[in-house]
């Protein structure tokens, strides 16, 4: 079971670079730390470290894809 109000983090890996996403859980909802960014997730039925980590992925996929399509295709 995920402890509330115990700050921990995860770390994922892509394209060669390392992300960070720092949470902790509140009244049933995890608030995590992505860069400059916050986000409020629900904890759902799976472990909290597993919402975060594909929640980080999400986003920093989505970043990447996009720099890479800058990159590639001026922005296209």
């Amino acid at each position: 079971m995920d402890r509330e109000h115990m700050v921990q983090d995860v770390t994922v890996e892509i394209g060669g670079e390392t992300h960070t996403a720092i949470y902790f859980i509140e009244d049933g909802v995890i608030h995590a730390s992505i860069g400059d960014e916050r986000y409020r997730l629900p904890t759902g039925s799976g472990p909290a470290d597993e919402t975060v980590r594909t929640h980080l992925l999400k986003v920093k996929n989505h970043s990447f894809k996009a720099e890479m399509s800058a990159k590639w295709f001026g922005g296209a």
